[in-house]
């Protein structure tokens, strides 16, 4: 009788010790799965995230050739690189664009800077560390 009460108790010991790995392993798959939607999730914006860089670099491309033309139009070899700054009102209309055209471009220097930030913090988590949306200068996700 010792001996079947033994064997009873280490059966129903093995059968708790199953049924424990079973609902762990079902916790492990459930947390897999976020872990794998969160990498997914990542990944888009993080490639949303260069596709817009590469946006950014090519109006901060048009916006340094718009400075450069302004500030040195001798210089770049657009004949007449003050054409667009007449006399009078229009020439301080024209002015004022660019202001706020070198603004931009300070703005986008650093949303750069930034994104480059970000995407070596990530590289070194081995991961994505955050996606930096609304953090950006000038407020671009």
């Amino acid at each position: 009788i010792t001996i079947i009460i033994i064997i009873i108790t280490i059966t129903v010991i093995i059968i708790i010790i199953i049924i424990l790995l079973v609902l762990l392993s079902a916790r492990l798959r459930e947390t897999v799965d976020a872990v794998n939607a969160q990498s997914e999730r990542a990944t888009r914006a993080h490639a949303e995230l260069m596709s817009e860089n590469a946006e950014q670099v090519e109006r901060l491309g048009m916006l340094e050739a718009v400075v450069l033309m302004e500030s040195y139009p001798d210089a770049t070899g657009f004949a007449g690189g003050y054409a667009l700054m007449d006399a009078g009102d229009a020439g301080a209309g024209q002015r004022d664009a660019l202001r706020r055209a070198v603004q931009q471009l300070v703005l986008l220097r650093a949303e750069n800077a930034q994104l480059r930030d970000w995407e070596a913090t990530g590289a070194q988590t081995g991961g994505h560390a955050g996606t930096p949306a609304g953090t950006l200068a000038g407020g671009h996700p």
